[in-house]
């Protein structure tokens, strides 16, 4: 069982620990670390994990609560990628009702946790500061 996040990183996702494999994907942090990490401290099993091809569900771990979405946390490893419905979803438009509630990013120096919100705020302000002109269009 991994302990903490640091482990995880120092396991998987370093030179060291993967020696010289590829970089596992956001389902392993997910299903290894993650969800027993999250049972540990709400006694929940999520409702649903990793969903992708499942475009109502918002985040990649996600809670309900009386049938209806109560928490989406998305999680990415490494580089932050989107797909073509999750940018236009979760940045282009500015409906927080489709937004996943949290980020949660694992890079190889530690994580970074964040509303949705506050994540799309820089994910927007980094790639205006890499194109002036570039503004998202709904």
């Amino acid at each position: 069982m991994i302990r903490d996040f640091s482990e995880y990183i120092t396991q998987h996702m370093t030179e060291s620990g993967l020696s010289h494999r590829p970089l596992p994907g956001e389902h392993h942090f997910v299903s290894i670390y993650l969800v027993p990490r999250l049972y540990r401290i709400n006694k929940r099993i999520p409702d649903y994990v990793n969903p992708d091809g499942t475009k109502k569900v918002i985040g990649d771990v996600v809670y309900y609560k009386d049938h209806e979405h109560q928490l989406g946390i998305e999680v990415k490893l490494g580089t932050v990628r989107l797909t073509k419905n999750e940018f236009n979803t979760w940045i282009v438009s500015s409906d927080e009702v489709e937004w996943p509630h949290t980020f949660l990013g694992v890079g190889k120096r530690g994580l970074v946790l964040s509303s949705w919100k506050h994540f799309r705020d820089a994910y927007l302000k980094a790639v205006n500061h890499k194109m002036k002109d570039w503004a998202p269009k709904p």
